[in-house]
């Protein structure tokens, strides 16, 4: 809470709409003076002692929250997430897909490493869960560096973890991206150790083209905390802050697309041509001398009625890009069924181990879910790889249109080349290791001497004779037997000890 003043001053200078807050020890108490830092924000959160209002003392850390503008309140829903590390909220524009925003507050590297692995596997689960629902962003503390264009560093286990997730859903720290200003590092602490970049603003890389600006101010007076904020600037389905004053609806269009293909298809091209036409009919250049006031109008007379034009008369396209399609009602059956398993583990101790039921419960739960989503996953991969199959003859446009989007994203693809050919499939590449290896151990008949194998095996044939003949005459002895002729051994001084066999 001592960064008040350097918080305020941001809130007053910059117009900030949502602001995220990872505090060590944010308890229930302190929401009331987070309300009163500005009276055109309301708080939004989680407190450390969430699940124990009644103690006096709290020593472990968490608590995370959301300032947000009182022009955004109506539009924000609070999400239920059961952590006090992680808070989120949901905009719900009219006629707009959801934007979820979610705070993070991760464990400190002075905190057992087991802690921020299930942190972070809860975050994640909830990060995929929500990215079928819409735009998501995770901000926050993570106590983890993610690596960059702007940033480079030798990985640690944290680091790899993070990673790991991180490719898997096809997401970025935005601040470590070409684009962003200012420094790279975020967090400096006070005892004058190394600069880290362990704060972040995460988003998949699909929603990039929503980012305006990315900026980290440089040190500032009033900053007494050890982290440096990071500013992001973002157009939101076509929202801004101006927009809830102007009440423009053409705005919405500026992020949708137009569907070109069904606009020509229903000549579609000419009546938008005509409305263009018709909507500049009346409006006059600007007379010379022209000032900037006159040109800024004119431009903006322009701008509006093609975007009248566009919104009278073209298509736009209705799908939701982040909707996944093999999100079928068997995946969202066993999620849900997954989500409560882990709630019952939760509020049972969070035990792990794998003699406790709730955990075990948990982790079968989480296992069945991986599975149909694989399932879903393959199923709907095979219906596009059949459907592109069969439209390489007939519809060539779709074809382009599926393999131009995929080299936009980044696929991994297990795949073995061996003497010119290339093994994709799991047992091929199996087997084609498998003839590789034994080709390596495999004896090569020309590298032996016939006549020395011969001695050898000769030599060996006569040990063994020799050993069935000795073997014959050999009594066995019990244990016993041996410890009675030991202690009758000569007893010597304790320099000077005698080892029989």
């Amino acid at each position: 809470m001592s960064a008040v003043p350097y918080l305020t001053n941001i809130l007053s200078e910059l117009k900030i709409d949502v602001i995220a807050i990872a505090e060590h020890w944010l308890r229930k108490s302190q929401f009331h003076f987070l309300n009163t830092v500005d009276s055109s924000y309301r708080a939004y959160g989680k407190s450390v002692d969430e699940y124990h209002p009644e103690l006096y003392n709290c020593n472990f850390r968490g608590g995370v929250a959301f300032l947000v503008s009182n022009y955004l309140c109506p539009f924000i829903v609070e999400l239920d997430i059961e952590s006090n590390r992680i808070c989120g909220i949901e905009i719900q524009f009219p006629g707009q897909p959801s934007v979820f925003l979610i705070s993070v507050y991760l464990p400190a590297t002075t905190q057992p490493f087991h802690l921020f692995v299930d942190e972070l596997e809860y975050l994640m689960d909830i990060y995929r869960a929500y990215t079928n629902l819409g735009t998501v962003f995770l901000l926050g503390d993570f106590n983890c560096k993610i690596e960059g264009p702007r940033y480079k560093f030798v990985n640690d286990r944290r680091s790899n973890l993070l990673n790991t997730h991180l490719e898997a859903t096809s997401s970025v720290s935005l601040h470590t991206l070409t684009f962003a200003i200012g420094p790279i590092h975020t967090f400096q602490s006070y005892d004058g150790g190394p600069k880290t970049a362990i704060d972040h603003i995460i988003t998949q890389r699909e929603n990039i083209c929503y980012i305006s600006e990315v900026f980290i101010p440089d040190e500032d007076i009033f900053n007494v905390s050890d982290h440096k904020p990071i500013i992001c600037t973002m157009e939101i389905n076509g929202y801004r802050r101006s927009d809830s004053i102007n009440q423009n609806p053409l705005l919405t269009q500026l992020r949708e697309k137009v569907a070109w293909t069904k606009a020509i298809e229903l000549n579609l091209i000419t009546d938008y041509s005509f409305a263009v036409s018709q909507n500049l009919w009346s409006v006059c250049a600007p007379s010379s001398p022209a000032t900037a006031e006159t040109i800024e109008s004119y431009y903006k007379t322009i701008v509006d009625a093609i975007m009248t034009a566009d919104h009278d008369t073209l298509p736009h396209k209705s799908f939701v890009k982040h909707l996944k399609p093999y999100w079928t009602n068997t995946v969202k059956i066993n999620h849900a069924h997954m989500r409560k398993r882990r709630a019952d583990w939760i509020a049972n101790g969070k035990i792990h181990n794998r003699n406790n039921s709730f955990f075990r419960a948990y982790k079968d739960a989480k296992r069945d879910f991986r599975k149909e989503l694989e399932l879903a996953y393959n199923a709907y991969m095979k219906d596009c790889a059949q459907k592109l199959e069969e439209s390489i003859d007939s519809d060539q446009k779709y074809v382009w249109s599926v393999l131009k989007s995929r080299r936009k994203q980044k696929v991994i693809c297990r795949e073995l080349r061996v003497n010119g050919r290339t093994y994709t499939e799991d047992n091929d590449i199996c087997e084609a290791w498998a003839d590789h290896f034994e080709s390596i151990f495999k004896t090569d008949r020309t590298l032996l001497n016939p006549e020395r194998e011969q001695n050898m095996k000769q030599t060996i044939a006569d040990i063994r004779n020799c050993f069935r003949a000795v073997s014959e005459n050999i009594t066995e002895f019990e244990y016993d037997e041996v410890y009675d002729v030991c202690k009758k051994f000569i007893q010597f001084d304790n320099s000077k000890l005698l080892y029989t066999c």
